[in-house]
């Protein structure tokens, strides 16, 4: 009820102040005529009841929907305000956590680059175990792909790099097992590197991810079907 008797309070204020410049004009209007005319025209004391009536009527109805419009246009200036300032709050929302997205993937890439890199040296020696080199690589890139990975933007993106956190983990603990298969495995490693370092090229650009195809990591690990795979690619 408080709020109805607010909001005809406003729409009376509003309304009678727009009557009030009306009224002042058509005065003015009035005056200026009847000075240049030279005479003095008794409106008032000369109308009747009924038109006295229906110019007061006519004047409740103007105030009363003039006041409604100046209360609906203020409240639609303010909604419009409300909703623009909204808009930009969603627009550097959306913006930080791009940059965060793109900064996040930069630093994955420059750690898949150095793993790629010491996968290239293990490869390369006579060293059939994998070397301290590695490991250490693997580690940090390892503990950095579970905090970076949060702060991607793509879901996809992230489903790629924490599988290749994945693979790496899988290969470097089998070739323990399995140490002829040191080539392969190396190679392997590299190519779904490649295929991870591309797509967060593509996210820092931009762009859209290029085609990927997961590799075989089900339980229990096929090391045949994940070389297999590295054809694909």
């Amino acid at each position: 009820m408080r709020e109805r008797l607010r909001f005809w309070r406003r729409v009376l204020v509003l309304g009678t102040g727009q009557l009030n410049t009306a009224a002042g004009w058509a005065g003015a209007i009035i005056l200026a005529l009847g000075g240049i005319a030279g005479i003095t025209v008794p409106l008032v004391f000369h109308l009747s009841p009924w038109l006295i009536a229906a110019i007061l009527l006519f004047l409740l109805l103007f105030v009363s929907a003039e006041g409604g419009y100046q209360v609906w246009r203020k409240s639609d200036q303010e909604r419009k305000a409300a909703q623009a300032g909204q808009d930009e709050a969603r627009r550097d929302e959306s913006r930080d956590a791009r940059n965060r997205s793109v900064a996040a993937a930069t630093r994955l890439a420059a750690l898949i680059a150095v793993l790629d890199w010491s996968v290239g040296l293990w490869q390369s020696g006579d060293q059939d175990s994998v070397s301290s080199e590695l490991t250490a690589a693997y580690k940090e890139f390892a503990q950095a792909e579970a905090a970076a990975t949060g702060e991607l933007t793509d879901q996809e993106l992230r489903k790629r790099v924490r599988l290749h956190s994945r693979l790496a983990g899988t290969c470097l603990t089998a070739i323990d097992k399995a140490p002829q298969y040191r080539p392969q495995v190396a190679r392997l490693l590299r190519a779904h590197a490649k295929c991870i370092s591309e797509a967060l090229t593509a996210h820092q650009q931009g762009t859209d991810l290029p085609a990927y195809v997961a590799p075989p990591l089900e339980a229990p690990v096929d090391l045949s079907a994940l070389f297999a795979w590295q054809a694909t690619v």
